[in-house]
């Protein structure tokens, strides 16, 4: 289940970026959270050529709300995996550079 929603995700963040005629790059990685380094965050790095800070934390802000209301909806179409579902948005973190 992990890596059908990962894929989903990072399919609707690709058509969000491409819809918008942004370049980019993305990359994923797992990383020990800073604060409790027996958690493994997945990170989903996306690179632009955006250079302006406002831009970015702006396209940062609007990738982290598509990406919340796709797991909300699908925590709604697959009730019985929500706990599933949750896990994944606990380990989900997502950085714009």
């Amino acid at each position: 289940m992990f890596k059908e929603i990962l894929e989903n995700v990072l399919d609707e963040i690709e058509e969000f970026l491409k819809d918008k005629e942004i370049q980019y790059r993305i990359k994923l990685s797992l990383e020990k959270d800073l604060e409790d380094p027996d958690l493994e965050e997945l990170v989903i790095s996306i690179h632009t050529a955006q250079k302006d800070f406002n831009a970015r934390s702006k396209l940062w802000d609007d990738i982290g709300n598509l990406v919340e209301e796709f797991l909300n909806e699908l925590r709604i179409k697959d009730s019985d995996k929500k706990s599933q579902i949750d896990r994944f948005d606990e380990t989900l973190a997502i950085e714009v550079v």
